[in-house]
């Protein structure tokens, strides 16, 4: 099923057709599902949903928007080191608006205390996500984000390209 799910969700030519709008809603249903009732099976689930977003891209922005909310959902039930591993990944080549679309629902979802790993992870897709076209809405949620950082035990130190974001972060 999973295979099946990768091939036809991960195809770029299928999401031309209106159908597979229809679609996908469905199989993001079974694949929560899926991730639900076999946590086991999470990262090929991951893998799933990283070849949708590919595929997708910012041609179907709703679509692509309601697979993050999966991410995210998947993220809150516990799932945090894959989630943000493969967030990292397809942010690097991303759509920036997608990324700060992600970055808005993480930060609505999530509150300090961070881990060391879900802080640093973070703040890697915030490199990629132009934070400078973020809205000024999302100030409180981003200065938020910057406060909780500073409670975090980071080792190794976090680079002075991460220290500096956080400072920006604070200012928002």
């Amino acid at each position: 099923m999973l295979q099946h799910s990768h091939q036809l969700l991960g195809n770029v030519d299928a999401y031309g057709e209106e159908r597979m709008t229809l679609v996908l809603p469905n199989y993001l249903s079974m694949l929560h599902r899926l991730a639900c009732e076999q946590p086991g099976l999470i990262p090929q689930v991951l893998m799933v949903l990283q070849a949708v977003l590919k595929a997708i891209g910012s041609t179907k922005m709703d679509l692509s928007r309601r697979v993050l909310a999966f991410l995210v959902s998947m993220l809150l039930s516990g799932a945090v080191d894959l989630v943000m591993n493969m967030a990292m990944a397809w942010s690097t080549s991303a759509d920036p608006s997608l990324v700060r679309h992600f970055i808005q629902l993480v930060l609505e979802s999530v509150e300090p205390p961070y881990s060391a790993f879900f802080a640093r992870s973070m703040l890697a897709i915030m490199h990629t996500g132009l934070l400078a076209r973020m809205r000024p809405t999302h100030g409180t949620l981003l200065r938020e984000f910057a406060v909780g950082c500073q409670a975090v035990a980071f080792l190794p130190p976090l680079s002075n390209k991460d220290l500096d974001l956080l400072e920006e972060l604070a200012k928002y």
